[in-house]
Order: C-alpha cells, then structure tokens, then sequence
C-alpha cells in the first residue's frame, strides 16, 4: 500500500543505542523514514527541524527524562500537535502512576512486540484512538 506523497517520518529518542536500532529497522521496513537522537535537547531540535508524524520517547533516559522532553515539545506551538508515544521499561512506572504529560500521548512498556509497536505507530499516524487497555 503506497503511502500518500512521501513517507510518514518518525522519530525516536532514546539513549539505548539498540533499541534505537530496533525501532528503527522495524519501522524502516515497514516504509517509514526513521531519524534518531540518543538525548531530548537532540530530539527536540530534530522534531522542530523535521516535523515527524510521530514521535517515539524514550521516559527513562539521563539529563532529561522523556517526560520533559514530551513537557518541553507540548510548550512549542510548532510541534507540540505531533503525537508522542512514550516508552517506559520500568514496571513501577507503569504501576498505576500516571504522570499528567500536556500532549497526545500513547504508551507502550518495553519490552514490546514487534507487532504491537507497528499497530501503535500505525494507529498514531493515521489519527485513530488507541483501545485503551
């Protein structure tokens, strides 16, 4: 199925180079055009440069955790429409904390399936709501 005009662009931001790796492959090979940053001020200035569709962050990352990098992007009126999906490889996190982040956002907990991931970004760039679980 061709993709209307050009490719959906995603970025992923997170400091573990092989997840970055994965995610990137996984989502390269299914047509869309992947960039990544290891640290949020990296990623920030890579979603304000590139617009992407959509963008996979990282929570638990040093210097800036993921929800002030998604808090940060929120603030910008030039990018903070862009759909986030946050990824937290943390169980305490997920337990039952939420953690108020003022955009779209979706979650996903590492370690995920690569199936899953493909149906969330798929989800996410075409606009439709997630079931929640």
């Amino acid at each position: 199925m061709a993709m209307s005009g050009h490719a959906k662009k995603i970025l992923v931001i997170d400091d573990d180079f092989s997840v970055r790796e994965v995610v990137g492959l996984v989502l390269s090979t299914e047509g869309y055009e992947v960039i990544s940053a290891s640290e949020g001020e990296t990623g920030i200035a890579l979603a304000k440069k590139h617009k992407p569709d959509a963008i996979i962050l990282d929570v638990s990352m040093p210097k800036m955790s993921g929800y002030l990098v998604a808090s940060l992007i929120a603030k910008d009126p030039t990018i903070n429409k862009t759909p986030i999906l946050l990824l937290t490889g943390r169980a305490q996190m997920a337990g039952g904390i939420t953690i108020d982040v003022p955009c779209v956002s979706y979650k996903l907990d590492k370690p995920f399936d690569h199936e899953e991931l493909i149906e969330v970004i798929g989800r996410i760039v075409k606009k439709k709501p997630l079931k929640s679980v």
